[in-house]
C-alpha cells in the first residue's frame, strides 16, 4: 500500500506492476485509488504521475462517495422524483399480488407494481432493479441513436457500444474502437449525453487528450466547455 499526500490529506493507493507500456490510474466503485505500471517503472516516476493526478483522484473519490451516500438514502416509494433525460418524473407504486415487481412509463410518471408481501427492504430492491433495467434499456436506445448522428457527421466508424454500470466514468473508448456509455447518463439532459458522445467519439481520431484531441472536439462542439462543466458539477446527482 502507498500513499498519495495531498491538501493535508492522506489517500492511500494499490500498486499494481504488468507488463503494460504506461502507467494508468483508476478509481473502483467502492472508493479505492488503483495504479497500474510497467515493470520497469521505477517508483519515483510513478509517485510523480500519481502526485500530478492527485486533484483529479480527489475529485472522482468525492464523485464515489456523493454517489454512495445518495444511493444508500434513496427510497422508491410513491411521490419520488426519477430523473430522465434532465426532466423529472413522479413515481407512483401500486403494492399487488404479483410475482417481483414491473415497470411502465406513460411519457408522465412511472408505474410500478411491486408484490405486497414482500418485506420493506424487498419491495425497494425489486423497485430500483426494475427502474435499473428500464433506464438501461432506454440508454441503450438513445445512445445508440445519438452516436450513429455524431459519427457519420464527424466521419468516424465506432464499432461496438455498449451500456455499463460505472459509477466513476461516464464513458470510454477501446483500442479496438469499442464505445462504452455509462447508463447513469441517462438521467442527464440531452445535451451533456451528446458532448459525451462527440468526446468518446474523438478518441477514434485522437486517442490521447491533447491540444489536437480537444482542438477536434471543440470544432465538432464549440461549447463543449460548458457542457464538460456542467457533468463535473452534476455528475454526483445522477443517481437513481
Amino acid at each position: 500500500m502507498y500513499y498519495l499526500h495531498y491538501e493535508g490529506e492522506e489517500i492511500p493507493y494499490t500498486l499494481i506492476k504488468s507488463k503494460r507500456k504506461t502507467i494508468g490510474i483508476k478509481i473502483t466503485d467502492g472508493g479505492e485509488v488503483v495504479v497500474s505500471a510497467p515493470l520497469r517503472a521505477s517508483d519515483k516516476v510513478i509517485e510523480e504521475i500519481v502526485v500530478k493526478k492527485a486533484r483529479w483522484i480527489v475529485e472522482k473519490l468525492k464523485l464515489v462517495k456523493e454517489i454512495q451516500n445518495k444511493i444508500e438514502k434513496r427510497e422508491y416509494i410513491s411521490g419520488t422524483l426519477i430523473r430522465v433525460l434532465g426532466k423529472e418524473y413522479e413515481l407512483k407504486v401500486e403494492e399487488v399480488m404479483i410475482k417481483g415487481a414491473s415497470v411502465k412509463f406513460d411519457g408522465s410518471k412511472f408505474n410500478v407494481r411491486v408484490n405486497e408481501g414482500l418485506t420493506k427492504e424487498g419491495k425497494q430492491q425489486f423497485i430500483k432493479e426494475v427502474l435499473v433495467l428500464w433506464m438501461r434499456k432506454k440508454a441503450k436506445e438513445v445512445f445508440e441513436e445519438r452516436t450513429r448522428y455524431y459519427a457519420n457527421r464527424l466521419q468516424l466508424n465506432p464499432n461496438k457500444i455498449t451500456i455499463k454500470e460505472q459509477k466513476t466514468l461516464w464513458g470510454s473508448c477501446s483500442s479496438k474502437n469499442n464505445i462504452n456509455f455509462n447508463w447513469r447518463l441517462i438521467m442527464a439532459p440531452i445535451e451533456i449525453l451528446d458532448y459525451v458522445i462527440v468526446h468518446e467519439l474523438s478518441h477514434l481520431k485522437h486517442r490521447n487528450h491533447s491540444k489536437n484531441y480537444w482542438d477536434f472536439v471543440k470544432e465538432a462542439m464549440i461549447d463543449y466547455e460548458e457542457r464538460r462543466q456542467w457533468l463535473k458539477a452534476n455528475g454526483g446527482k445522477l443517481v437513481l
